[in-house]
């Protein structure tokens, strides 16, 4: 976890939500995201069924594509841990 200097009010209760990427997250939302919230806080949503199979896939391959803030590991594993420590009885 980084440290990060002391928020205005207000912004470190936001820094304590955990945060949906659904949609077109990379390559410039999640960095931005990342100057507000740990990458510990970021999940991965596909808004599938309401996103066609080409862009879900397209949005995926973003994913798969974004240099990850976590060394070693990808942004897919990352928010893979994140939802199973956040729900640990789903599936698998």
């Amino acid at each position: 976890m980084s440290h990060r200097p002391p928020a205005p009010d207000g912004v470190q209760q936001l820094r304590g939500l955990y945060y949906d990427t659904a949609g077109t997250a990379f390559p410039r939302q999640v960095p931005a995201l990342l100057n507000l919230a740990e990458p510990e806080r970021v999940l991965f949503g596909s808004d599938y069924c309401w996103t066609p199979p080409a862009l879900a896939d397209a949005h995926i391959a973003a994913v798969d594509a974004a240099e990850s803030p976590a060394e070693g590991g990808t942004w897919r594993s990352l928010t893979t841990a994140n939802a199973k420590r956040l729900f640990p009885g789903g599936s698998r």
